[in-house]
């Protein structure tokens, strides 16, 4: 493996520890912590995501943090939007006759 590689998953697994850190305090978090885990948190691989939602203890604070900050996600996800209708649109368009 690369030293960029080693370093990146470094820099991952880091990323990883401290959300499973801030979650197991959650929700006595500061604000400047709040706001930290609510940028990390898409920033995880998905394989650490699914493996926080298989603990139990992890996966109730998860659960309770993103129903507290659903506004928050739901935005990313609107922001999303026109990013995945342009590529729905360059997909189907070859497609029709």
């Amino acid at each position: 493996m690369g030293i960029r590689a080693r370093l990146r998953s470094k820099a991952v697994a880091r990323r990883t520890r401290d959300v499973e850190a801030m979650l197991v305090r959650y929700p006595r978090l500061t604000s400047d912590e709040n706001a930290r885990l609510l940028a990390l948190l898409p920033s995880i691989p998905l394989l650490d995501t699914a493996i926080i939602m298989a603990d139990e203890h992890l996966s109730k604070k998860l659960d309770a943090f993103y129903l507290a900050h659903r506004d928050a996600f739901a935005a990313r996800w609107s922001r999303l939007l026109p990013v995945i209708i342009v590529l729905a649109l360059s997909v189907l368009g070859p497609l029709s006759p």
